[in-house]
């Protein structure tokens, strides 16, 4: 039985640590379904693999997947305000691949196919209209 207790426990710790680097909130939610199938096996005491700790591990992850995101990040006007901080300020065009972007804070935003004119070339400088969901509306300076 501990050994098997000690895997869940050991995936639960694995799963933290990729959540500390990545701060998605997917790894918290296997990590936690991974310490509840623990405390089943402790609770029950049972020393064998069976599929009752693999659907309980799917469920509790999914439902937390689906829930953790939504229950931290429920203010979408803190990342509005963030991107509006940038509005009216000049970046650098840039290509990748086929879609145009500018590069805020080392990120890469799409900039919106309807702003594209055919004087957009690398390295121009535009400045940040708007934005709309994903993508960024400008214009050349």
């Amino acid at each position: 039985m501990d050994n098997l207790i000690y895997i869940w426990i050991a995936s639960g710790i694995f799963f933290i640590l990729i959540e500390i680097f990545t701060t998605t909130l997917y790894w918290l939610s296997l990590s936690v379904a991974c310490f509840v199938v623990a405390t089943y096996l402790y609770v029950f005491n049972i020393d064998y693999v069976n599929i009752t700790q693999f659907v309980i591990f799917a469920f509790v992850s999914l439902i937390l997947c689906i829930f953790l995101p939504k229950m931290f990040n429920s203010n979408k006007e803190d990342l509005k305000m963030w991107i509006d901080q940038y509005v009216w300020q000049e970046f650098s065009l840039k290509k990748v691949w086929k879609d145009w972007k500018i590069e805020i804070d080392w990120v890469d935003y799409i900039v919106n196919k309807d702003c594209i004119t055919k004087d957009f070339s690398e390295w121009v400088k535009v400045i940040l209209d708007s934005h709309k969901a994903w993508a960024l509306n400008v214009s050349i300076k």
